[in-house]
C-alpha cells in the first residue's frame, strides 16, 4: 500500500503494528523511526485541517515525548486525507501494565518503586513540555501513555489533543469520567459534549495527579474507596464533590481507603500535600505538571534501599520499609524479589496450589506410618492428563543484534565525549571600558546592586546554556546504554519463555485453568455493566483478572451493586467453561508466546531506532555547538566588563 504527503513524497507501508477503534498503525518502509496511522474511514475536513496545523507545530521536543503528526498522509492519488505520519514508538507498553503486581511481573519484571517514580516523573515532564507549546492534551488517561523498559514514555493518540493555533480551535472530543477534573465534570453536565468544554491546562494536571497516584499506589484510584455514608456514588459525583478517599480529612469527606490499600506515608509530606491540593483544592492552586516533575525528582533522588529485601526502595520520611510490611499481608509480593528465602523464579511461578501440595506432602512425611487396612481402599479417580507442551520462542538472529550493537558502539566512539562542549574563550578586549560597556550592553553607571544582579543573571544564563548541552549529551549516551541493555534482553527472552513453559508442564490442569483465567483482564472484557470506570474501581480492590472474581471478593467492593456483580461472575464462568482443562495449559502457552513475541519485536524495533536517533543528535551537536560557543563567549565577556564596572563603582573614581 502506498500513500503520499502534500509535498508529493511517497511512502510504502509495511506490516500493521496495531489497530484501534479509529484506525490502523503501520510500519513505513525506509523510515525505521516513523509509523503511519491510517483511519478506517476518511477523516472529516476539520480533522484533516487539525492534522495539518499540528504538522506545522512539530518540534524535536514534541517528537521526543509524543507520537506527534509530522505529515498529513493522502491517498495514492494525492487527493483525500487518509491519516498521518508520526514518530514510531517501538518497545513500549501501555502504562497500565505497570499498575498492578500481576501485569508488572509479566511486562516489567525488573521494575521497583523507583522505576514507577521515574515513569511518573517522565509523564509529568512530558505534559509540561506539551503545555510549553501552548497545547492541552484533554483526554489524559491510562490508555494514552506508553512506557519503555528504560522508563521513557510516549503520549499517543495525539490527534485527539486540544489545539488552538492561527485563530482556529480544534477541540478534544473525548474523555473519561475517572480522569476528568471536578470543574470540567460540572461544565460537561452543562454543555453536554466534550468538544464544547473550555479546556485548560489545569484539567490535564488533575488527570496527571490521578495517574501519578495510580503509579505510586499500585493502581489504586484516589477516589475509589469506601463510602462511609453507605452510598454508591459514581465517579463523576465523587470527583465533583472532591471526595478524595485518602489523607487526614478523608473521614470528613465521608470516605476511607479501600481494604488493603497502601498508606500515604509511602510518600513524604510534600508529595502528600500535592495530592491534597490536586484533589481537594481550587483549580487555581492545583499543582502544575512542572511542579509534579520537580517533586517526583526530589523523591526519587532521596530513595533508600531496604536492608532486608533489595527489591524494596522507600523514602526515608517513612522511617522504615513499608513494602516489607505490605508484602507480609499478601500472598504475592508487590515487586519481584531476589531475597535469600526465595528466588525470583519461585516467587513468579510457584502457585498457591503447588505450595499447599508441598506442605501436605511434608506433613505426611512427618506422620508415623499407619497400618495397612485389610481391604484396600478404592483408588481415587485419575487426574486429567495433558500432553506435554512443546512450544518455543523464535529468537532474533544474533548476527542482526551484533550488527545493530556495532553501529551503536561506532556512533558512541565517534560521537562527542562527555567533557566535550562550549568552553568560554575570552579574547583580548580592545577599547576603553565605556566603549566595551556600550558594545556589550553593560550599564556602566548603574548602582553596584544592579551590576551584581546583572552578574548573577549572566551566571544563571551560562548555567542554563551548560545544562542544555549536558541534556543533549545525556540523551546521546542514554540511547547507547539502552541499546546495550536491549540486546541483553533480546538474548535472554527465549530462555525466559522456556522457563515459563517448563513451569506449566510441572503443574496440574486445574492450575492451568487458573492461569488461563489470569490472562483475561477485567478491563478488556468490554462488558456494558463496567462502563463509567468500574474496572478501575475493581483494580482498587486488587481485582484485576477473571481469576480474581469470586462472590466473596466482589461482595467486599463498595458501590458495585448486584447487577455488576452477577455480570462479572457470569463472565468468569463463560471463560472457565469455554475451554477443556487439559487444553488450558497449551492455550496459556500460546498466549504467552504471543506476548513474548510482541515484546521481542518491540525491543528489536526500538534497537533499529537507536542508531537513527543517535545520528540525529550528532547533527544537532554539530549545528548547536558554534551557536552555543558564541553565546558562551559573549556571556563571559559581558561578565568581565560587568565586574570591571562594579570594581570601578566600588573603588570610586
Amino acid at each position: 500500500m502506498q500513500v503520499t504527503d502534500p509535498l508529493g513524497n511517497r511512502y510504502r507501508l509495511g506490516d500493521p503494528l496495531g489497530q484501534g477503534g479509529e484506525g490502523v498503525v503501520y510500519r513505513v518502509h525506509g523510515q525505521p523511526d516513523q509509523a503511519a496511522k491510517l483511519y478506517h474511514q476518511p477523516p472529516p475536513a476539520e480533522l484533516a485541517a487539525k492534522l495539518g496545523a499540528m504538522a506545522t507545530m512539530a518540534t524535536d521536543d514534541l517528537r521526543a515525548v509524543a507520537t506527534w503528526p509530522l505529515r498529513v498522509l493522502l491517498d495514492g492519488r494525492g487527493v483525500a486525507a487518509v491519516g498521518y505520519l508520526m514518530p514510531l514508538a517501538a518497545g513500549y507498553e501501555p502504562i497500565h501494565q505497570l499498575y498492578t503486581p500481576k501485569s508488572r511481573r509479566q511486562h516489567f519484571p525488573q521494575a521497583d518503586w523507583g522505576f514507577l517514580l521515574r515513569v511518573a516523573k517522565n509523564v509529568a515532564a512530558a505534559m509540561a513540555r506539551v503545555h510549553d507549546h501552548g497545547v492541552i492534551i484533554g483526554d489524559v488517561n491510562l490508555g494514552n501513555v506508553l512506557v519503555a523498559g528504560a522508563a521513557g514514555i510516549r503520549l499517543i493518540d495525539t490527534d485527539s489533543f486540544h489545539i488552538e493555533t492561527g485563530g482556529a480551535r480544534y477541540p478534544c472530543r473525548v474523555g473519561f469520567d475517572e480522569y476528568l477534573a471536578p470543574e470540567a465534570q460540572r461544565d460537561l453536565q452543562r454543555v453536554g459534549k466534550h468538544e464544547h468544554l473550555a479546556r485548560t491546562p489545569g484539567h490535564d494536571t488533575f488527570s496527571l495527579a490521578v495517574i501519578v497516584f495510580q503509579l505510586l499506589f499500585m493502581g489504586r484510584h484516589p477516589f475509589a474507596g469506601r463510602q462511609l455514608d453507605g452510598g454508591e456514588a459514581e465517579w463523576s459525583a465523587l470527583i465533583m464533590a472532591q471526595r478524595y478517599a485518602y489523607g487526614p480529612s478523608a473521614a470528613a469527606r465521608r470516605m476511607a481507603p479501600p481494604p488493603g490499600a497502601l498508606d500515604l506515608s509511602l510518600t513524604p509530606p510534600s508529595t502528600q500535600a500535592l495530592f491534597e491540593r490536586a484533589f481537594t483544592g481550587p483549580p487555581a492552586q492545583r499543582p502544575t505538571a512542572e511542579d509534579w516533575a520537580e517533586e517526583l525528582g526530589r523523591v526519587l533522588a532521596a530513595l533508600t534501599q531496604c536492608r532486608i529485601e533489595p527489591a524494596h526502595r522507600y523514602h526515608p520520611a517513612s522511617g522504615r520499609c513499608l513494602w516489607c510490611e505490605a508484602d507480609a499481608r499478601r500472598t504475592t509480593p508487590f515487586f519481584a524479589q531476589a531475597s535469600a528465602l526465595e528466588t525470583l523464579e519461585t516467587i513468579e511461578h510457584r502457585s498457591a496450589a503447588e505450595r499447599q501440595r508441598q506442605a501436605v506432602e511434608a506433613a505426611a512425611r512427618r506422620m508415623p506410618p499407619q497400618p495397612r487396612p485389610r481391604t484396600a481402599a478404592p483408588a481415587p479417580p485419575a487426574a486429567p492428563r495433558f500432553a506435554p507442551i512443546k512450544l518455543h520462542l523464535s529468537p532474533v538472529a544474533d548476527d542482526a543484534l551484533r550488527t545493530l550493537l556495532a553501529q551503536v558502539r561506532t556512533l558512541k566512539n565517534q560521537g562527542p565525549k562527555p567533557a566535550f562542549g562550549p568552553v568560554a574563550e575570552i579574547p583580548t578586549l580592545d577599547g576603553s571600558l565605556p566603549e566595551l560597556a556600550a558594545r556589550f550592553q553593560v550599564p556602566l553607571q548603574a548602582a553596584p546592586d544592579r551590576l551584581r544582579r546583572l552578574i548573577a543573571e549572566i551566571d544563571q544564563r551560562s548555567a542554563a546554556e551548560a545544562a542544555q548541552w549536558r541534556a543533549l549529551l545525556g540523551g546521546f549516551y542514554a540511547a547507547a546504554a539502552e541499546a546495550e541493555d536491549l540486546v541483553q534482553q533480546c538474548r535472554a527472552l527465549p530462555g525466559e519463555f522456556d522457563r515459563e513453559v517448563a513451569d506449566l508442564n510441572g503443574v496440574a490442569p486445574d492450575e492451568h485453568v487458573r492461569r488461563w483465567l489470569e490472562l483475561h483482564r477485567i478491563g478488556d472484557a468490554h462488558l456494558p455493566e463496567l462502563r463509567g470506570g468500574i474496572d478501575a474501581l475493581l483494580e482498587s480492590f486488587d481485582l484485576e483478572t477473571a481469576a480474581d472474581l469470586t462472590a466473596e471478593a466482589l461482595d467486599g467492593v463498595s458501590g458495585l451493586g448486584a447487577r455488576r456483580r452477577d455480570a462479572l461472575l457470569a463472565w468468569r464462568r463463560r471463560i472457565e467453561t469455554g475451554i477443556e482443562p487439559t487444553q488450558a495449559g497449551l492455550a496459556v502457552a500460546k498466549r504467552l508466546r504471543q506476548s513474548y513475541s510482541h515484546r521481542l519485536r518491540g525491543m528489536h524495533d526500538r534497537l533499529t531506532q537507536i542508531p537513527v536517533e543517535m545520528e540525529r543528535l550528532q547533527k544537532k551537536f554539530t549545528g548547536l555547538r558554534p551557536m552555543l560557543q558564541r553565546a558562551s563567549n559573549n556571556l563571559a565577556q559581558r561578565r568581565v566588563i560587568a565586574l570591571a564596572a562594579l570594581d570601578r563603582q566600588e573603588g570610586g573614581p
